[in-house]
């Protein structure tokens, strides 16, 4: 990821607590799973971004139903943010997450 300028940080962190308003209403994980929206990366023209996401479990199997959604997330999402153009999501793993 490279240095963002402050526009581009503003549009990644819209999209970020959009995206987690979007999958808390309407989406299910289950009673005893957490889903979380960790970093979104935005390309400068707007056409693609990164959503790294993290889980209590089945990481890999969450992301992959959510790649399959994107393109209603994305519908979603452009409904609810104000852009000239709503990128193409990519729901990734976050392989950079700490642990504790």
């Amino acid at each position: 990821m490279e240095k963002k300028t402050n526009r581009m940080e503003k549009v990644n962190s819209l999209i970020k607590r959009e995206l987690s308003e979007i999958l808390k209403e309407e989406y299910e994980f289950g009673l005893d799973n957490f889903v979380s929206v960790n970093i979104v990366d935005t390309k400068a023209d707007l056409s693609v971004a990164d959503i790294y996401i993290s889980s209590l479990r089945d990481e890999e199997a969450i992301v992959e139903n959510l790649n399959r959604e994107s393109r209603h997330i994305r519908y979603v999402l452009s409904k609810k943010i104000d852009m000239k153009k709503t990128p193409q999501l990519r729901f990734k793993v976050d392989r950079f997450k700490v642990s504790l």
